[in-house]
């Protein structure tokens, strides 16, 4: 099986490689492909609680408020399952939530961002 670049990222970004993430980044990897089986770098980020990951991504060019392929943005993501730091990354760096997101996620989110 041969994987593409934007691919080899977001495994780079699962195992939590900075050093390789930079270098598939220079190798012209697409930081806001969406893969249909593993999402997009940035999710997979958040998925990781990886904070650092996180900035730096959205530091070089990851669109915070990117839809999967069921139009879930990636603060939704982060308030379903990833710490309240992550939340407040997000959210200061631009993560919006839609309109139709569930209530208690609005809530965590008010929460979060109250709190530090």
């Amino acid at each position: 099986m041969t994987f593409s670049i934007d691919q080899k990222l977001i495994f780079a970004v699962r195992g939590k490689n900075l050093e390789l993430v930079k270098e598939r980044i220079a190798a012209g990897g697409n930081l806001n492909y969406q893969d249909v089986s593993h999402g997009s770098a940035l999710v997979a980020a958040i998925n990781n609680n990886d904070v650092t990951m996180i900035q730096y991504l959205i530091d070089h060019g990851s669109d915070v408020n990117a839809e999967n392929a069921h139009g879930i943005v990636p603060i939704e993501i982060a308030l379903h399952h990833a710490t309240d730091e992550v939340v407040r990354l997000l959210a200061w760096s631009g993560a919006k939530l839609h309109s139709r997101s569930r209530p208690h996620w609005r809530k965590r989110l008010e929460e979060c961002l109250s709190s530090r």
